[in-house]
């Protein structure tokens, strides 16, 4: 079994957006605030939705799992993980499917680059308007050595 750090680098001190504003209390900031009774939710439009997560200049973070919670019926379905170090250009880390229900869902994957950026792009959803909700999420570095990642003996 793959290692990983401890330490949720959505929650050290970077921005988290939106591809669009959602009005009132649902606001990026609550799939970071380590409080499972707040939500993010996307606004009322078609996928693709996406929660972007900046670590802030001189900052990078090489991210190999995320975790992911959500209301049933409301959160994402397929989506991906995605790295930058400028904003622009996006190296697609993941790419996978939540189950409908409100658990927390790991998802890992190996990377070795650190990035400043990483945009979690949900492309369908469970909700039948096309809405997201995000209750929680984090991200975890892998650890590495020698180029490998470390694994477990037990």
């Amino acid at each position: 079994m793959a290692k990983y750090g401890t330490t949720d680098r959505f929650t050290a001190g970077g921005t988290i957006t939106e591809d669009l504003l959602h009005e009132g209390a649902y606001v990026p900031a609550n799939a970071v605030d380590n409080n499972t009774g707040t939500h993010w939710y996307s606004n009322v439009s078609a996928c693709p939705h996406w929660l972007k997560y900046d670590f802030g200049a001189g900052v990078t973070w090489a991210i190999s799992k995320v975790t992911l919670q959500c209301v049933d019926g409301r959160g994402g379905n397929a989506f991906t993980v995605n790295g930058s170090n400028n904003d622009s250009t996006y190296t697609q880390l993941y790419s996978g499917n939540r189950i409908d229900n409100n658990s927390v869902q790991t998802f890992t994957f190996v990377n070795r680059v650190k990035y400043r950026y990483i945009k979690i792009i949900f492309t369908s959803s469970y909700y039948g308007n096309g809405q997201v909700n995000v209750t929680e999420m984090e991200a975890f570095e892998g650890i590495y050595w020698g180029g490998n990642f470390l694994f477990n003996l037990t």
